[in-house]
């Protein structure tokens, strides 16, 4: 159907699109998502406040999320080369 549009690209295009953002860490972003959690639930903190760490903690969210998605990508397509080895050169 659309040939540009298969895994392999998909991967490829995610990996550079990695490369051009700062470098990024999973776990780092995993523990400031969790500390940023801590504070809101303790109440020590402003309403004001409370609204931009909510705000941190979705971008935080949503590049772990892209993260998890881009390794789930590289696992199938790694599996996919295992179980089917004619399609390492596609």
């Amino acid at each position: 159907m659309f040939a540009w549009l298969n895994k392999s690209n998909i991967i490829k295009s995610a990996v550079k699109e990695d490369k051009d953002q700062d470098k990024f860490n999973f776990e780092k972003s995993l523990n400031d998502l969790e500390t940023l959690v801590s504070e809101s639930e303790h109440g020590s903190i402003n309403l004001e406040e409370m609204v931009m760490k909510y705000e941190q903690g979705v971008k935080i969210l949503g590049r772990c999320r892209n993260e998890l998605e881009i390794a789930e990508l590289k696992i199938k397509d790694a599996s996919l080369s295992i179980s089917n080895p004619a399609k390492l050169d596609a």
